[in-house]
């Protein structure tokens, strides 16, 4: 075939070139560790990326503690899943909590995955049940704050699927759709 003799010869001409791979710090295999969701030696701190690890740059290895749910913490600040987390300065105050692994605090924030609840009153915050919170004024799906809510009237059905005296929520949007209204007990004049 000479259409594939003429690709085969093309392939055979193109000229290697040598690939430069990078590779974390030389891991002390002496004091190497697991902590947690997390590796440490006597110089860095790592988290495991698919198949290999990656060095943490900027964490403190004699610090360092792993609080799990991906948390970790050293006398910089937080992490989580091996990313820094920026609003978190203090990682001797971050605490997780105990009741859902995705959430953590510290002496000003609220953390859902890492990232943190925005507008939360820190003090108020609370777990409303299936990956609900709140603060009093607020409700949260994960890190995400449900539009219109009427905090008062709000309440969880089941699974993902909360309401308050005028919207039906389903996880963290306003659900429109007549028929699923319905099947939660709202009728036309509610909407």
């Amino acid at each position: 075939m000479p259409g594939v003799s003429a690709c085969i010869d093309a392939l055979a001409s193109i000229e290697q070139k040598p690939r430069l791979a990078v590779f974390p710090p030389a891991i002390d295999r002496d004091s190497f560790r697991q902590c947690g969701d997390y590796w440490l030696d006597k110089r860095n701190v790592y988290f495991e990326c698919g198949t290999s690890l990656k060095a943490l740059a900027e964490a403190n290895c004699a610090t360092f503690r792993s609080m799990g749910g991906g948390y970790g913490a050293d006398d910089h600040g937080g992490w989580h899943c091996g990313r820094r987390m920026k609003h978190c300065l203090r990682g001797d105050l971050l605490q997780t909590i105990p009741q859902d692994p995705l959430y953590a605090v510290d002496d000003n924030s609220v953390y859902c995955d890492g990232k943190p609840l925005p507008g939360v009153d820190h003090a108020r915050w609370r777990l409303l049940g299936g990956h609900f919170s709140g603060d009093g004024s607020r409700v949260y799906y994960l890190e995400r704050k449900l539009p219109r809510v009427d905090v008062a009237s709000w309440r969880l059905l089941q699974g993902s699927w909360p309401r308050d005296h005028k919207h039906l929520f389903h996880v963290f949007m306003i659900e429109t759709d007549p028929m699923l209204r319905a099947q939660h007990g709202f009728t036309d004049e509610e909407g």
